[in-house]
């Protein structure tokens, strides 16, 4: 999800009122995201982290898809 600039306002008026409609982020595909940021502390869910990190990371998709092992139990109960 991105958020433009453009969108904050509307964000912000989601935030207050989540109940009436999906929020006012644009939806974009990639293979690759290149996250950039200057030096400083980064806030990882609850946790704000101060250690030094790279400036740009890349995440990507793996090459093999994801397997999801179903306990024969579980299968009999769905």
């Amino acid at each position: 999800m991105v958020l433009p600039p453009e969108r904050r306002e509307a964000m912000i008026a989601w935030l207050h009122a989540p109940e009436q409609g999906p929020p006012p982020t644009l939806s974009r595909a990639a293979h690759e995201i290149v996250l950039s940021w200057p030096a400083g502390p980064v806030r990882q869910d609850d946790t704000c982290r101060d250690e030094t990190l790279p400036e740009e990371i890349r995440l990507g998709l793996e090459q093999e898809a994801l397997t999801v092992l179903v306990p024969a139990a579980a299968e009999r109960v769905a």
